[in-house]
C-alpha cells in the first residue's frame, strides 16, 4: 500500500506542475499576453491523469479489500481461487463493499466524487479542443460554462487532497491552497475574456 501511495504522490506532484504550467500559459494566451498554450505539457498531463486514475483505483481497492494490501496476500488469494479473475471476484464478494463504503468519511467521498467529475470534464475539454473553440450563439456560452466548470473541478480536486497529501504542514497547505485559488481565478478570467471579448 505504501508503495502505491508514494508512487501516486510523485505522479500527483508532476501532474500538478504540468497542469499549473499549461493552465497559466492557456490563461495568458486567452488574455492575449502570449501565444504559447503549452499543448505539449497538456499531453503529458493527460498521460499522468490516467496513471493517477489507475493508482487511485488500486489505492481505493486496497483500503476496502484487506487481501489487496500486499502483493503476497494478492498472490496467495489468486492461487487459492484458481487465477486472477476468479480470485478478484471472490475477494470482492468477501469484502462486503456496500457496508465498507457506508462507513467511509467525508474526505473519502469528496476525493472520489471530485475526481470523477474532473475526469468527465477532462473529456469535455478535450472534445472542445478537437471540435474547435470558435463556436457562436448559445453554444458559445454553454462551452464557456463547461470550461469554467472544468477549471474549477481541477482545482477543487487538488484543494480537497492537499490536506491528506501534506499531513500536518499547515503553512504549506494554506500557501498551496491560496496559490490554487489565485491560479484558478486567473485562468477563469482569461477563459471568460477569450469567449466574451
Amino acid at each position: 500500500m505504501k508503495t502505491v501511495m508514494k508512487l501516486n504522490a510523485i505522479v500527483i506532484v508532476a501532474m500538478m506542475m504540468l497542469l499549473f504550467s499549461h493552465a497559466i500559459l492557456a490563461g495568458g494566451t486567452a488574455l492575449g499576453l502570449w501565444s504559447n498554450m503549452g499543448l505539449s505539457l497538456a499531453k503529458m498531463a493527460y498521460y499522468l491523469i490516467f496513471v493517477h486514475l489507475l493508482l487511485a483505483t488500486i489505492r481505493t481497492m486496497q483500503m476496502l479489500v484487506p487481501e489487496l494490501k500486499t502483493m503476497a496476500a494478492m498472490k496467495e488469494c489468486f492461487q487459492k481461487n484458481g487465477g486472477i479473475f476468479k480470485g478478484f471476484v471472490v475477494m470482492l464478494q468477501k469484502a462486503e463493499l456496500g457496508k465498507k463504503l457506508k462507513k467511509q468519511n467525508r474526505q473519502f467521498w469528496m476525493t472520489r466524487m471530485s475526481g470523477v467529475i474532473f475526469l468527465v470534464l477532462v473529456f469535455v475539454h478535450k472534445a472542445w479542443m478537437w471540435a474547435g473553440p470558435s463556436q457562436q450563439g448559445i453554444l458559445k456560452y454553454l462551452l464557456l460554462l463547461l470550461q469554467l466548470l472544468f477549471i474549477m473541478a481541477i482545482f477543487i480536486h487538488i484543494i480537497i487532497n492537499i490536506r491528506p497529501l501534506l499531513g500536518n504542514q499547515k503553512v504549506l497547505q494554506r500557501g498551496l491552497t491560496i496559490l490554487c485559488y489565485l491560479i484558478m481565478l486567473f485562468i477563469c478570467g482569461g477563459m471568460s475574456y477569450y469567449f466574451i471579448a
